[in-house]
């Protein structure tokens, strides 16, 4: 008879604590470091997890963050370096291989015209796969040993968020035994109150299959040659499909906790790109950083006249407000537009639902 898993109530106050020590963080350095801290816990009880009391312990740490979506993130992408390299079923005497699930972040910046269209879905898969992965097997960026795979349509941070790290592996898992797509990726939301909010981080999601016992995925390069081709491939894959578009950047391949971090290079390429519209749109005389309630972080400004409008609708984030607000205060400057010191300093002191 199996033996029933007990979770045990202090594994998970210890997860929990955990994560709240990477929300405590005051800085990057504080904050890599109490993720890894939370990270090194999650995998002592996970990686030899016999009876499934660690994976119940998770789960019902993740039950008591409903209502703080900062714990919550924290938890999450602690949790992702584990889950993001699920094993694959043995198959006789073949060696025992595993997917190490990654991704290649991408903005996509869309014409004015599709801000009155409401809620954007692909219905069409922007990304060509196998031309994109051509590229980056050649380009030294990823181990010449793994066998890669993308799947067609782009995903967001919110996708990821939604589905939580075991159901990410899990899905990712399940697409690559059956040879199938990934589920749909939540719809796009554009509005015409957000007339700067039409440039998108997404993130293609890909997953290389390696032999059980492998170190390293990913190796930085200096050169952008190759990621200036991919940008070309997915251009020119939108014009074909008539998918209207005004540019597209590709940042370098990262694991995916990395792909959701506020400070992710493809994401501070989307600020920058909503202040560049927004400084041609509108008349502003400030623009501020807000974090209206815990776990969310969003860039508003005010016109001339005294009205607020919002550039960026609230992001999930759970890094240190003082340093997410000082990256996002340079991209905010370096677009031309003026950041509101004393604004971004009351509204970090009473973050409050509005």
């Amino acid at each position: 008879m199996p033996q029933i898993a007990k979770v045990l109530p202090e594994t998970v106050e210890g997860f929990l604590q955990a994560a709240r020590d990477v929300v405590a963080s005051r800085t990057h350095p504080e904050f890599y470091e109490a993720m890894r801290d939370a990270y090194l816990m999650l995998h002592h009880e996970l990686a030899y997890d016999s009876n499934g009391a660690g994976v119940g312990a998770l789960r019902e740490a993740f039950s008591h963050t409903r209502a703080d979506p900062a714990v919550r993130i924290a938890l999450e992408l602690c949790a992702l370096p584990i889950y993001e390299k699920p094993v694959l079923p043995n198959t006789g005497d073949a060696p025992s291989e595993f997917l190490w699930i990654f991704a290649l972040p991408l903005v996509i910046r869309f014409p004015e015209e599709v801000c009155g269209e409401g809620p954007f879905i692909w219905e069409q898969s922007p990304l060509p796969a196998e031309d994109i992965l051509q590229v980056l097997g050649k380009s030294g960026r990823v181990n010449e040993t793994a066998s890669l795979r993308m799947f067609t349509k782009p995903y967001t941070r919110s996708d990821i968020f939604a589905w939580g790290p075991e159901n990410t592996a899990l899905q990712v898992l399940n697409s690559e035994l059956a040879e199938a797509e990934c589920p749909f990726p939540l719809p796009v939301h554009f509005s015409t109150e957000l007339t700067g909010y039409r440039s998108v981080m997404f993130m293609a999601l890909c997953a290389a299959r390696m032999p059980v016992g492998s170190k390293t995925l990913l190796r930085p390069r200096d050169s952008r040659a190759d990621l200036d081709l991919i940008e070309e491939l997915i251009a020119a894959r939108l014009q074909m499909l008539n998918i209207p578009y005004e540019e597209v950047t590709v940042a370098p391949p990262c694991p995916l906790t990395a792909s959701c971090f506020v400070s992710n290079p493809a994401f501070l390429q989307q600020v920058s790109e909503i202040c560049e519209i927004s400084r041609e749109a509108w008349d502003l005389r400030e623009v501020y950083v807000k974090f209206p309630m815990p776990g969310y972080v969003e860039i508003a400004g005010q016109l001339k006249d005294g009205s607020e409008v919002v550039l960026m609708p609230a992001e999930l984030c759970c890094e240190p407000r003082k340093a997410v607000r000082s990256v996002l205060e340079s991209v905010i400057q370096a677009a031309g537009l003026p950041v509101s010191v004393s604004r971004v300093s009351i509204h970090s002191r009473n973050a409050q639902v509005h």
